[in-house]
């Protein structure tokens, strides 16, 4: 488990959301599956390093709210 897990995992528990871990295979898969009510959410946890590309990327995040990259990948 990576850090970045365990603190999605952390967020989870002190939100009361209850998360489940999606097993890996060879396809590739989102990390977990949160369900809250009716509605599904799948999220893909990534491990960022402290590198100038990621740094430039979260700065992004933090003033847009998102992040799109220059190919058009989410």
């Amino acid at each position: 488990m990576t850090k970045s897990e365990e603190k999605f995992e952390k967020i989870m528990k002190s939100k009361g959301l209850s998360y489940e871990k999606i097993k890996e295979t060879e396809l590739k898969t989102p990390d977990y599956l949160v369900q809250i009510d009716s509605l599904k959410i799948l999220f893909e946890i990534k491990e960022l390093s402290n590198n100038p590309e990621q740094k430039k990327n979260l700065k992004n995040i933090y003033n847009n709210g998102a992040f799109f990259s220059e190919h058009g990948d989410f």
